[in-house]
């Protein structure tokens, strides 16, 4: 995929389902591909959320260690999944810039 090839990513979907070892390597990527100043939305299963059916669980500081050298970490904030399963799953959003 070429470098700089847009200026929005929104996740919801991918990041949470990686395992740790390959957390860095998305990292990388969508800094390659978003466009200087581009803009990374990410939503993923919290550690927060009990259980461990489904995607693995994330905390903030996670993902601040993942983010943090090649983006600007503009939020991360508590929030939830809508949709069928009741409770609705606990989230992390975050908003990130790319350096």
């Amino acid at each position: 995929m070429p470098a700089s090839l847009v200026d929005v990513i929104m996740d919801r979907g991918v990041f949470h389902v990686l395992p740790p070892e390959k957390r860095s390597v998305y990292a990388d990527t969508v800094h390659r591909i978003l466009r200087p100043h581009g803009w990374l939305l990410l939503k993923c299963f919290s550690d927060k959320q009990p259980g461990t059916f489904g995607p693995y669980r994330i905390s903030s500081k996670e993902l601040r260690g993942y983010f943090a050298k090649k983006f600007e970490i503009l939020s991360i904030a508590d929030s939830t999944f809508q949709g069928t399963l009741k409770p609705n799953p606990k989230t992390l959003f975050a908003t990130f810039r790319r350096n």
